[in-house]
């Protein structure tokens, strides 16, 4: 994957609760702040925990029929948002194969399930590896396993993690162009800082300098309801800010060359002294140091550097204050 600006995923994860009116609210909040995907966790109890976890009574009540999640997903590509799913097992990746959702993301939970993952690998779509908590010379030994620099153009390595929220010393993002550069591929940032916090944008930001232009951001419809994944997540007012910031900010990077734009000279036109005769100067006269000053010139011709000038004569009679030009000297 590649991008020239933002692409930010509004990420519902399990905010729904298996209500299918939550899930549409998200969808319909999410579509107004200008985020470009919205990602759901689709969930089946039986493909990510055995009964006795502490949770699997909760992802019981997250599963929704097969019916429902056609509806959400029309409904968000009606909205103009892609459609991403997280799946867990089999039965979440046959959903999400249905669906022909636009993009899955495998969640470190699975990092280690080769099937799931080179079934996925395998699909005409984008693929979203999440590393949060792994080793890596675990991602590289899967990169290399499941051929996934050879879908470099689908596949984007997503890094962060979910503390609830993530305290911001622990989210490193210096590593982000290392894991760039040791894999070849694009690395996204799973900005998990709490949602209401001094840093719910600036992190992002900071990401972006590292080189990110996929960010995954929690959405929530309010902060007081307390949903499932509320602790990170921006209610849709402020997720429509978080976008916006993120977009504007994204062309104060601009490129790497190092040859000045049309404002640059501009500026420097305008800003920097020129070369001005300090003096009357006459007809041949040779120029020293003393028949030149540097001041800023409403005229934004001639020399920056008096060494350009001296030991030149002059090619007519040049009065003082005048700006110095190439025509002036031979």
């Amino acid at each position: 994957m590649s991008f020239s600006k933002p692409y930010i995923i509004a990420e519902a994860a399990q905010g729904y609760e298996g209500d299918p009116t939550l899930a549409h609210l998200l969808v319909r909040g999410a579509a107004q702040t200008g985020a470009d995907a919205i990602k759901f966790q689709i969930v089946f109890a039986k493909d990510l925990a055995a009964p006795d976890y502490v949770h699997y009574q909760l992802f019981t009540e997250l599963e929704m029929p097969d019916a429902v999640w056609r509806a959400v997903r029309d409904d968000a590509r009606a909205r103009g948002l892609a459609f991403v799913a997280d799946v867990f097992g089999p039965r979440s990746l046959a959903l999400a194969r249905t669906l022909s959702v636009d993009g899955i993301k495998i969640h470190s939970t699975c990092f280690f399930e080769d099937d799931l993952i080179a079934e996925i690998a395998a699909m005409p779509v984008s693929l979203m590896l999440s590393i949060g908590g792994i080793e890596m010379s675990e991602l590289r030994d899967v990169i290399d396993r499941h051929g996934l620099a050879r879908r470099s153009s689908q596949t984007a390595i997503m890094y962060g993690f979910q503390a609830e929220p993530t305290p911001l010393a622990s989210n490193h993002l210096r590593r982000i162009p290392e894991i760039a550069k040791q894999t070849g591929l694009e690395v996204g940032f799973m900005d998990h800082s709490e949602g209401l916090g001094a840093h719910a944008i600036s992190l992002s930001a900071v990401a972006l300098g590292f080189g990110v232009r996929m960010f995954e951001k929690h959405i929530s419809l309010d902060h007081a309801l307390a949903l499932e994944d509320h602790i990170s997540a921006l209610a849709p007012s402020e997720f429509s800010t978080y976008v916006t910031a993120l977009s504007a900010l994204a062309s104060a990077l601009g490129d790497s060359t190092l040859t000045l734009g049309e404002d640059e000279i501009a500026y420097r036109g305008r800003a920097l002294k020129r070369v001005i005769a300090a003096r009357d100067i006459a007809k041949d006269a040779s120029l020293s140091l003393d028949d030149v000053a540097l001041l800023r010139s409403s005229v934004e011709v001639g020399f920056f550097r008096p060494a350009d000038v001296t030991g030149r004569r002059a090619a007519r009679d040049i009065a003082v204050g005048c700006p110095l030009v190439e025509e002036d000297l031979v």
